[in-house]
Order: C-alpha cells, then sequence, then structure tokens
C-alpha cells in the first residue's frame, strides 16, 4: 500500500506530495527518487540556473536548493523526534524566506548535484539508522502531529513535485 495521509500521522496538506511516492519501500522509494533527481539535475547541463519561468517565482537553482534545504529541516525533524523520549514541539519555517536568503549564485550546476547528494546520503544514513519503533514515532511540527517515516515519504515527493515544476515551467519538457 502507498503512503497517504490517512495512513501515515501528517498533516493532510502533504498528502499532495504522498500522492506521488511510487513505491512503498522507503528506502526503494528514497533510492527511486535519488535516480530521477540525479538525471533531473544532469539533464540541465548548460540551462542558466538563473531563470525564472515569470517574475517573482523562484530561480532553477532556488527550487534546487529549496528542495535539498528541505530535505535537511525533514531529517532534522525525523532525527529529533525518533530519538527524543517525550514528544518533541518542533518549529516550523518559512520556505519563501530561507529561498530568499540563500546565496543561490553561489551554486553551479555541479555545487547543487554535490550538495543534493551529501544530503541524500545522509537521510539514507539517517534512515538506515532508525529501528522500527522509531519510525512510527511521532512528535509535532509546524503545531500539527507528524510521524518520522511520513517525513522521509514527503521527503521523496516533494522532490518530485518540484521536478514535475521544473520540467513542466521551467524546461517545457515532458518526462
Amino acid at each position: 500500500m502507498l503512503p497517504s495521509a490517512e495512513n501515515l500521522i501528517i498533516h493532510p496538506y502533504f498528502d499532495a506530495y504522498l500522492k506521488l511516492v511510487q513505491l512503498p519501500e522507503l528506502q526503494g522509494e528514497l533510492a527511486a527518487s535519488t535516480s530521477l533527481v540525479l538525471d533531473t539535475m544532469n539533464s540541465l547541463e548548460g540551462t542558466d540556473l538563473s531563470f525564472q519561468y515569470s517574475p517573482g517565482k523562484w530561480t532553477i537553482a532556488q527550487l534546487v536548493l529549496h528542495c535539498i534545504e528541505t530535505e535537511a529541516i525533514f531529517n532534522y525533524r525525523a532525527l529529533t523526534i525518533a530519538r527524543e523520549p517525550s514528544k518533541p514541539n518542533l518549529a516550523g519555517f518559512d520556505e519563501n524566506l530561507y529561498t530568499e536568503n540563500v546565496n543561490s549564485e553561489g551554486f553551479d550546476l555541479e555545487a547543487l548535484i554535490s550538495y543534493f547528494q551529501s544530503v541524500r546520503q545522509s537521510t539514507m544514513h539517517l534512515l538506515q539508522g532508525m529501528r522500527p519503533e522509531q519510525l512510527v514515532k511521532v512528535g509535532s511540527a509546524n503545531g500539527h502531529d507528524v510521524e518520522v517515516k511520513a517525513l522521509f515519504y514527503v521527503t521523496s515527493g516533494h522532490w518530485r513535485h518540484h521536478l514535475n515544476v521544473l520540467t513542466e515551467r521551467y524546461l517545457n519538457i515532458d518526462k
């Protein structure tokens, strides 16, 4: 059974991302999304990473950095919830504020790929170090209950969502 907000403890807002998950097994899903991210990023060779498809929208580099840094934040949440003996209450974050304050000009394609690979490797190691009972632990993030394993699924679905946006609105190609 594929994950959804109905069978995981997470705010229903994230169901849009969960619907994009293609494999029920976490490690397999994260491995598949890793390949998808790398294939898409490698296809950006020669692309202007400062391109915006519309004024006021993120650049390609900002979109990619948003996904990388959101994954890192979700990893922090998963780690904290899994390891704390009591239910932690973690703050939310404003993705637009974070994106406005990143030095996206400091990243070329090679650096973006390296950053993604580092964070994703961390994600995979974090997942590997989770006991089954830790994956079902629940904490609070941004005022809503969230289950550890839901954060890993949402990470993959979040990437899939933004890769769809990237290919449809920025690159105008079909995948």
